[in-house]
């Protein structure tokens, strides 16, 4: 009898082991998964900004170099839809951004599946009419995990003046 209870404890921990090792693997895959996407999601908010500011030198008659991102200046922020090509003031807590199986894009139109991340892009002065600072900021929660965040941050110059 004593034998019997020593073989399955044994067993048993043989088998839970493994299984322990296993779950925690894919919730380390799923973690990692939503860390990727979180980055790509704040370097698009960077590249986006960079885009304007970069396409604002071709402008005839030429404009401000960081015309059309005014609603990205604090006290406010802005959210960035890249599919459809606007930026829009972000009043207090930021939008989901929402996700389209059928193009593989994260945009903010209603018809998108909802995601658990949300992006804030800051545009903060350093040297008046010369250089910025973008900040992009995604956040995300999965299930009972606490949030989690993502922080980009790049120099613009005013490289055309």
């Amino acid at each position: 009898m004593i034998e019997s209870l020593v073989a399955i404890t044994i067993l048993i921990t043989a088998i839970l082991g493994p299984i322990t090792i296993a779950s925690k693997g894919i919730a380390s895959a799923g973690y990692v998964r939503d860390q990727t996407t979180a980055f790509f999601l704040a370097q698009e908010g960077l590249e986006y900004v960079r885009n304007i500011r970069d396409s604002n030198a071709f402008v005839t008659p030429p404009g401000g170099w960081l015309s059309g991102l005014s609603t990205c200046v604090p006290p406010g922020a802005c959210i960035i839809d890249s599919p459809n090509n606007t930026i829009n003031t972000c009043a207090g807590v930021c939008p989901a951004i929402r996700y389209d199986n059928s193009t593989h894009l994260y945009g903010y139109d209603s018809t998108f599946g909802a995601t658990n991340f949300t992006r804030t892009i800051n545009i903060s002065s350093t040297v008046p009419d010369e250089e910025v600072v973008v900040s992009s900021v995604v956040t995300w929660k999965r299930a009972a995990f606490l949030e989690r965040t993502v922080v980009l941050e790049e120099t613009l110059f005013h490289w055309q003046k």
